[in-house]
């Protein structure tokens, strides 16, 4: 696999799905193991995001776009999971 980050990250299906669910939101960044395999040169098979706000809503519509369910990880820490159709 070749080429920046960027491309390899935009490549990404989870990314894509998240670009079309949530646009050009302010505040949405993608951190974590996509960011790491992007570096390395690997396929990003999933993303992890920090949202500033709503991260709730952020998950409800990455899931509608994902075609998979939804659910809460932790509400201390305000996280959540979204599956894709293929993983639920």
């Amino acid at each position: 696999m070749s080429g920046t980050i960027a491309d390899l990250l935009a490549d990404a299906p989870a990314v894509r799905a998240c670009r079309e669910a949530l646009g050009e939101a302010p505040g949405v960044w993608i951190v974590g193991g996509a960011v790491r395999d992007a570096a390395l040169g690997r396929e990003v098979v999933d993303v992890d995001l920090a949202v500033a706000s709503d991260e709730s809503g952020a998950a409800r519509e990455i899931a509608r776009v994902a075609g998979g369910p939804r659910f809460q990880l932790s509400e201390e820490f305000a996280t959540w999971r979204t599956l894709d159709r293929d993983r639920a």
